[in-house]
């Protein structure tokens, strides 16, 4: 399991880029890189950047079944447009432009195999 890809599903401009002072709603694919179907996945994110704050949930989104070959985004509630969102933060309006905001991920599936992942968000 790591991770896959990610869409910006709402921001205060609705322009789908990461600007400083901006609320981001992301949608985050996992993808499946084994041979087997991994069941009942969940993951928990987290960031140690400064320049965010107020980054949700802190508690573990549910991905369901994920199937090899196939990503999978995890549904944390609904952006302010009504789509699904997996995370979502506030960016810092002191954030400098082109900072990486990176942001971790702890997966685990139903036989309590687990795996870890990351990436970052570039704010333009």
């Amino acid at each position: 399991m790591k991770y896959d890809s990610y869409t910006v599903v709402y921001d205060n401009n609705n322009d789908d880029i990461i600007n400083k002072g901006e609320t981001v709603y992301l949608l985050v694919n996992l993808g499946n890189n084994g041979s087997r179907t991994a069941n009942k996945v969940k993951a928990t994110f987290s960031s140690t950047s400064s320049y965010i704050s107020g980054f949700t949930p802190t508690t573990q989104v549910d991905y369901g079944n994920i199937f090899p070959g196939f990503p999978c985004y995890g549904k944390y509630g609904n952006a302010p447009n009504y789509g699904s969102y997996t995370v979502k933060f506030t960016v810092s309006s002191s954030t400098p432009t082109n900072t990486q905001i990176p942001i971790s991920i702890s997966i685990v599936d139903e036989s309590n195999n687990t795996w870890s992942s990351s990436f970052n968000v570039n704010v333009q």
